[in-house]
């Protein structure tokens, strides 16, 4: 799920053996479902799609955070699929830059530990 047909595209583009762009239904052939919209974050109990095309056997990832259970995490757990919040992407993606940048292995605990502490927070 994407805002546009064109970001939708060039996501699906970094990774075309498993990603494609398609229309909203077929989310429920999907194995793994990515929100990549800011539909759910604080303040916005809406879902960026029709809920009822998620079941279990699938994965879906909203890559936001806040709150830690989003309403399409919510939607998606009653429904039997597997899900996330997008924090552990976040995480491993300042991993990938603290490993880029200064060559160094992240501390993967203490900044799931910090990010933690910080969002909790700001509940």
């Amino acid at each position: 799920v994407n805002r546009t047909p064109d970001r939708a595209a060039v996501a699906a583009a970094l990774a075309p053996a498993v990603a494609r762009v398609g229309v909203e239904a077929d989310a429920a052939s999907a194995d793994l479902v990515v929100n990549a919209t800011p539909v759910g974050m604080t303040g916005d109990a809406g879902v960026p799609l029709d809920a009822s095309l998620l079941h279990g056997g699938q994965l879906v990832v909203d890559l936001v955070y806040i709150p830690a259970v989003t309403p399409l995490v919510s939607a998606a757990r009653e429904r039997g699929a597997t899900a996330v919040n997008g924090l552990g992407m976040l995480i491993h993606q300042a991993a990938l830059a603290i490993q880029h940048w200064t060559g160094l292995d992240a501390p993967l605990e203490a900044m799931s530990a910090a990010a933690v502490a910080e969002l909790t927070l700001h509940r």
